[in-house]
Order: structure tokens, then C-alpha cells, then sequence
């Protein structure tokens, strides 16, 4: 079986999922053991976008018969690196991002490998009290490593976390993080956006975006509940959309519209 970047990030973002299941159940020896496994795998998807080869521990384990170097299947590789070839690695390589800088001064990694020994060694004598504060020391390093180092979207990887958000410094920390992708991904035109529904604010004209359910504007402040989906260009229509709420109308034949789509079908030649 072939190793690929989204084979490693899939594994990632299961074994990140496997903790939290082990946190809810208070496993917390396996939810330190599946949030380790999960984060040396980040490390090593930087690796493969440097050189896919780079994740073997070994180097001749990539040599081919005819002398190139080739990532071995998943079932021909013997070892991968270990934390310390990974850090050797980054330094090598100059793949020390700020963020790996920052988390790693703060004593994240070393802080989870210790527990992570720990409790492999010896008994399990961590609480949730500890746990949580594993959680509040390394989920944000998870969603700003994804983002800024992996070039990832981690809103679509991380949105289901309902339980490690529920920790003070990882709302904030997600909070800060979805406000900055949607100033990154929204545009002037609300019909341009490849994935975040839209519509204007009805106070200041601004765009506002469907955040969980809810319709906000950053502008303004303005929010609502109270929506529709365009059955033509798929974005919000809201309780403040007067031209569709004027002109079409939720029981008429063009269904459930925005007042640009409607506009568009009744000015049709």
C-alpha cells in the first residue's frame, strides 16, 4: 500500500479523534498515547512535502534496486523517525517554522513526551484536571501548525471537537483561529466563495458568513438564526434580504431564491 501525504493526515486526524474518545471514557493513558501518535504524524507530513523519503528512519531503506531513492510501500517500511530524528531533521532542513519554535520554547513537546512515557512505563496517575491542561497546551499547537505549516484548513478537519473546545484556552484559540480563516477566505462577492455561505447584513451592507447555525457580521455585530438556502446559487438568504422578501416570496414558483438569483431569472431575456 502506497504512503501518501492525506494516508499520514487521515492517521493524524484519527488518532486525534481516538483520544478524545479515550478522554470522554477516562482512558487518559490511551487519549496521551493516541494524542502523541497524532502529533509525530503532523511532523512527519512536513517531512513528506520536503522529500517523501524523508519519514524512513533509515536512508537505504529507500534505495532502490536501480540505485533511486524510493518511499518503500507501507508494507516493505521498516522504521520511521522517532521524535529526535524529527527534530534533527527540521534543524537540518530548516524546517523550524516560528510556530514549532514557539510550542517547543514553551515546553509542549517535551511536557507530552513525559507524560507520554509515563505512562508507558509506569502506572497511569494523571487526572482530567491534567489531561485538560495537556489538551489547552497542545490542541492549539495542532490548529496553528495545521494551518501555518501544513497549509491545511483545520475547520475542516477539527470541526466535530465539541469536547476539547469546551477547554477555555482551545475556544480561544478557535475562536481567534476561525475568525482569521474566514478574513482570509472571504471576498467582496458573496457569490464568490467556494465554501462559506453567505449574504449581506441588512445594517451595514457588510458580508456576513454561517458560522455554527448562526449568521454574523464581524462589521456590525448584527447575527440571526432565522435563514434559507438559495436552490440556485446555494448561499443564505436571510430574514434581512428585502428584495427576495419583497419580490419572491417563500410560496411562490421560483422557490426559495436570493435576491440575486432572482433578479437574474426575472430579468432574463
Amino acid at each position: 500500500m502506497k504512503i501518501t501525504f492525506e494516508s499520514m493526515l487521515e492517521n493524524a486526524v484519527d488518532f486525534f479523534n481516538e483520544s478524545l474518545i479515550c478522554y470522554e471514557h477516562q482512558k487518559y493513558k490511551y487519549a496521551i498515547i493516541n494524542l502523541w501518535a497524532g502529533i509525530l504524524l503532523l511532523f512527519k507530513c512536513k517531512l513528506y512535502q520536503k522529500e517523501p523519503c524523508l519519514i524512513v528512519a533509515n536512508y537505504d531503506d529507500c534505495l532502490s534496486p536501480d540505485l533511486n531513492f524510493t518511499l518503500p510501500e507501507a508494507e516493505n517500511l521498516k522504521k520511521t523517525v522517532d521524535f529526535k530524528q524529527i527534530e534533527d531533521r527540521f534543524k537540518k532542513l530548516d524546517l523550524e517554522s516560528d510556530i514549532y519554535k514557539k510550542y517547543k520554547q514553551l515546553g509542549v513537546f517535551t511536557n507530552i513526551q513525559r507524560m507520554r512515557n509515563t505512562v508507558e512505563h509506569c502506572m497511569n496517575t494523571f487526572s482530567r484536571q491534567d489531561m485538560e491542561t495537556l489538551y489547552s497546551e497542545t490542541v492549539p499547537f495542532i490548529i496553528e501548525y495545521m494551518h501555518e505549516d501544513l497549509g491545511l484548513k483545520p475547520y475542516d478537519y477539527l470541526q466535530d471537537w465539541d469536547s476539547f473546545l469546551a477547554i477555555k484556552n482551545i475556544t480561544d484559540t478557535w475562536q481567534e483561529y476561525v475568525e482569521r480563516f474566514l478574513d482570509e477566505n472571504i471576498s467582496s462577492d458573496p457569490h464568490s466563495l467556494d465554501s462559506t455561505p453567505t449574504c449581506d447584513c441588512p445594517n451595514c451592507q457588510s458580508t456576513a458568513v454561517l458560522v455554527d447555525e448562526i449568521i454574523h457580521c464581524e462589521n456590525c455585530g448584527w447575527e440571526t438564526s432565522d435563514y434559507y438556502i438559495c436552490s440556485e446559487c446555494g448561499e443564505l438568504i436571510s430574514d434581512g434580504d428585502f428584495n427576495y422578501m419583497a419580490s419572491s416570496g417563500e410560496d411562490d414558483d421560483f422557490g426559495r431564491m436570493c435576491s440575486i438569483c432572482f433578479d437574474n431569472l426575472i430579468n432574463k431575456d
